[in-house]
């Protein structure tokens, strides 16, 4: 008699994350950014099963998307405190930059951002525009990471969100 085994998991390889980020890279990255259910202090705990946020109210493109490496002596900074190195060399990390500027949604407060990839502003978003409200989107596109943040008051203020993507 024979014993059923366990199926076997691949496991991705450190140049199949290379090759993730890469191809990740290529495409066109957006970030979505809602006002969540108005907590205060310290954000609620993803679990990963998250599908879209509890209330967006804006898109924005990336406005830089560099692979990085960690390095304490980098200068990138995070918000944790952490660094990283750009680099031209491919790698598994991506360091995204977004921008949401005076004009974008200035009276929102940010908790909660998603990266999706391939974003449709309706077509009556100006030709070139890099933000667009959420009612002003044709498709969010593919979702990629999501996470809650602190809460960020805009008041008018214009804000940049620097994320890093490890695959």
């Amino acid at each position: 008699m024979t014993t059923p085994t366990q199926p076997q998991t691949m496991t991705m390889t450190e140049a199949g994350r290379v090759t993730m980020a890469t191809s990740i890279k290529a495409r066109n990255m957006f970030l979505v950014v809602g006002s969540g259910t108005g907590w205060t202090g310290t954000p609620p705990a993803m679990n990963g099963g998250e599908e879209s946020l509890e209330a967006a109210f804006g898109v924005t493109k990336a406005r830089l998307v560099q692979y990085v490496y960690p390095d304490e002596a980098g200068d990138v900074r995070m918000a944790d405190g952490t660094r990283r190195t750009v680099t031209a060399t491919p790698t598994k990390h991506l360091y995204c930059e977004f921008q949401l500027d005076f004009e974008d949604s200035p009276n929102e407060t940010v908790r909660e951002m998603a990266v999706y990839l391939g974003s449709q502003f309706a077509s009556s978003v100006p030709a070139g525009a890099t933000y667009a409200p959420i009612g002003n989107v044709q498709s969010v596109g593919q979702f990629l990471a999501m996470k809650n943040t602190v809460p960020r008051e805009r008041l008018g203020a214009e804000i940049t969100l620097g994320e890093v993507l490890t695959f």
